[in-house]
């Protein structure tokens, strides 16, 4: 069962959901943690994020960052983020991508990405609204360098630049 950002819960004493803290939680989820009393231990996204805020006071609230075309085009120049294509169906990728991965599998993503909160990501989609999704589940989640290509890869290839597919095509 793919999650969305609305089935992740995260453990207490993590600020990410690193892969071993991401519990889904819906009408299975009892069922698949071993009843209710396993999902005790977890609490929801806002009300980690609220605890993770209260108990780090001098940092400031993350916010998913912005990326116009050009910026990107530049920092491609002396890469040092991963490049995530989270747009489903497959509609072309910005060479360079590290990895498509479907903007609501927010575990497939965490896994990904790894447990450092300051991990650099960029995401991309083709027209920016499934990595805004994506990117605002990853900065509730503590994710503290998260940012997307601002009007995806529809205003990559409106300034001049090309795709590619990641599973040979293209």
């Amino acid at each position: 069962m793919a999650a969305t950002p609305l089935d992740v819960a995260v453990a207490t004493d993590s600020p990410l959901a690193a892969p071993d803290a991401v519990a889904v939680v819906g009408p299975d989820a009892a069922d698949a943690a071993g009843g209710s009393d396993a999902l005790d231990a977890t609490k929801s996204t806002d009300t980690a994020a609220a605890d993770t805020a209260s108990s780090t006071p001098d940092l400031a609230p993350a916010a998913l960052g912005e990326l116009s075309p050009q910026q990107l085009k530049a920092a491609l120049s002396s890469k040092d983020f991963l490049l995530i294509d989270v747009h489903f169906p497959n509609a072309g990728s910005i060479a360079g991508t590290d990895a498509r991965i479907a903007y609501n599998d927010i575990p497939a993503l965490v896994a990904f990405i790894g447990s450092n909160p300051d991990t650099k990501v960029v995401l991309t989609c083709y027209s920016g609204h499934m990595s805004k999704t994506a990117g605002d589940a990853l900065v509730t989640l503590g994710y503290r360098n998260i940012s997307e290509l601002t009007g995806g890869t529809s205003a990559w290839t409106a300034a001049g630049n090309t795709l590619v597919r990641l599973d040979g095509g293209m």
